[in-house]
């Protein structure tokens, strides 16, 4: 009986390496693929929606405006104060 050899062409050793590393990287980098995250995102309100009344709206543009007007004269004074 006569046994048949079958030859196959070696592969350099730094072939093998890169061959090696490049695997490596794809098995790196696929490895987050496929997951769900966690975490909810928060449910968004029509654009545009706001949950002050038309009244309170003008309420708090007034307060605004007031600051708005002190807003100067109160920084030189805090600046003062702080020296």
């Amino acid at each position: 009986m006569q046994s048949s050899n079958v030859s196959c062409p070696r592969l350099p050793a730094s072939l093998k390496v890169l061959l090696g590393l490049a695997v490596s990287a794809i098995v790196v980098t696929s490895g987050g693929c496929g997951t769900t995250p966690d975490t909810s995102l928060p449910s968004l309100g029509p654009v545009g929606s706001s949950s002050l009344t038309q009244a309170e709206q003008k309420m708090a543009i007034q307060e605004l405006n007031a600051k708005k007007a002190t807003h100067e004269r109160d920084a030189i004074r805090y600046i003062e104060q702080s020296r």
